[in-house]
């Protein structure tokens, strides 16, 4: 994915979402639901922290509530289109707004709990569908009880309208995604995990034919 956000010159966030809209977009195509623009506003955290504050274990977390592109078939414009989504988003003040919001959860362990969820949710149009959020882990491997600590796995929380979560999570050289999600709406969750795999290899395979053009 890294090499995918170095030769597309993107965030290995708007990767990760990029393979996330391909996933959500096959899901939906498979239910016989024809994506649309405004078909799922996500609600994406992103860090606020300044880089001389990495150190502070507190949740400076922002939020923005871009629509995913996942009426566009090719996954190389939905990787552009991610970009440019989040872009404006930074740009018109979401994320402002969205730190507002999320200011009073600062002290709950998990910065979006079901109470910030439901105040996001409470928007125009149509409702937050999905949580997608980025966390960066430890760098360095770490040990528990004398004993190393070989994946981490992150639990995205879900609430009300957020039907699905899925959390990104970096520990040391690797990059999971976890998935929660409803069962009784979100019945298809291995779809969508296999789908975000697909989105990746496709992403990477467009990179590799964009490097040696």
């Amino acid at each position: 994915m890294q090499k995918v956000s170095r030769v597309f010159g993107v965030t290995l966030n708007d990767v990760a979402l990029a393979a996330i809209t391909n996933s959500y977009r096959t899901v939906l195509l498979d239910r016989g639901e024809q994506p649309g623009y405004d078909s799922l506003r996500t609600l994406v955290p992103v860090s606020v922290r300044t880089a001389n504050h990495f150190n502070i274990a507190d949740n400076q977390v922002s939020a923005m509530l871009p629509l995913l592109p996942v009426d566009e078939a090719d996954p190389v414009q939905q990787l552009k289109q991610v970009h440019e989504r989040l872009r404006h988003a930074k740009a018109s003040g979401q994320s402002e707004g969205g730190s507002a919001v999320v200011l009073a959860a600062r002290r709950v362990p998990f910065a979006l709990s079901a109470w910030a969820i439901r105040l996001l949710s409470r928007l125009p149009q149509r409702a937050v569908v999905a949580l997608a959020t980025n966390v960066p882990g430890p760098r360095s491997e770490q040990r528990l009880m004398g004993r190393r600590v070989l994946e981490l796995l992150p639990i995205p929380p879900i609430a009300l309208q957020v039907r699905t979560g899925i959390a990104m999570l970096s520990y040391v050289d690797s990059f999971v995604f976890g998935i929660t999600a409803d069962y009784d709406t979100a019945p298809d969750i291995e779809a969508l995990a296999t789908g975000i795999e697909h989105g990746v290899a496709q992403l990477v395979k467009a990179s590799g034919r964009r490097k040696s053009s």
